[in-house]
C-alpha cells in the first residue's frame, strides 16, 4: 500500500493530466450531443431504441469477443505509442476520446430518453466506468512512465519489456472483464427500463 502511495505521489501530474483531458473529453461530447436536433436527434433515437430492443436477447459470448478485440486494439495501439516519447501523446489521447465518447453517449441517452435515459446511465453506464476509467488512468500512467524511462534508458527498455507488457496484458484483461459484466447488468437494467 505504501509503495502504491508512492508511485502515486510521483507520478500525480501523469494522472492529473488524464483527468483534465478525460473531463475536457466529457465536457466536448456531452456540449456535442446538446447540440443535436431535429432530424439527427430522431434517427440517432430509432437506433437508440432498436439497439435497447435487441438487448432482450444478448449474446454474451459475442459481446466479449468484441470487446476483447476492441480492448485488446486499444491496449496494443498505447503500449506500441509507449515504446516512443513522441508517440506517447496517443496515450492521453485515448483518455480523452474515452471521455468524449462518454459525455456524448451520457448527454444523448439524457436528451433523447429523459428520466429513462437518467435511470439507466446511474444504473449501468456510470457503474461500468467506475471500474474501467481508473483502468484506463494506469494504462495510460504506465505507458508515459515506460515512454519516457525507455528515452532516458534505452538499455532498460528490453529489460523492462516483458514487465511492461504483462501490465498492458493485465489491463486488458481487467478492461474485457468489466465490458462483459457491463453486459450482463445492462441487459437486466435495459429489460427494466425499455
Amino acid at each position: 500500500m505504501k509503495r502504491a502511495a508512492e508511485y502515486l505521489k510521483r507520478n500525480s501530474y501523469i494522472y492529473i493530466t488524464a483527468f483534465v483531458l478525460f473531463v475536457i473529453g466529457v465536457c466536448i461530447g456531452a456540449l456535442g450531443a446538446a447540440g443535436i436536433e431535429g432530424g439527427e436527434l430522431s434517427s440517432l433515437k430509432e437506433y437508440a431504441e432498436s439497439f435497447f430492443g435487441s438487448a432482450q436477447k444478448i449474446a454474451h459470448a459475442e459481446v466479449f469477443r468484441k470487446c476483447a478485440v476492441k480492448n485488446f486494439e486499444l491496449v496494443f495501439v498505447c503500449g506500441f505509442c509507449a515504446m516512443f516519447v513522441f508517440t506517447m501523446p496517443v496515450c492521453f489521447a485515448a483518455v480523452g476520446f474515452k471521455g468524449f465518447t462518454t459525455g456524448f453517449a451520457a448527454g444523448f441517452i439524457l436528451k433523447a430518453f429523459g428520466s429513462k435515459g437518467a435511470l439507466f446511465i446511474f444504473s449501468s453506464f456510470i457503474p461500468s466506468l467506475v471500474f474501467l476509467i481508473p483502468v484506463m488512468f494506469l494504462m495510460c500512467g504506465f505507458c508515459v512512465r515506460f515512454a519516457f524511462m525507455c528515452h532516458k534508458n534505452t538499455a532498460r527498455r528490453k529489460k523492462e519489456l516483458v514487465p511492461f507488457a504483462l501490465s498492458m496484458s493485465a489491463m486488458w484483461a481487467a478492461m474485457s472483464i468489466i465490458d462483459l459484466t457491463d453486459s450482463f447488468v445492462s441487459e437486466f437494467v435495459v429489460k427494466g427500463i425499455f
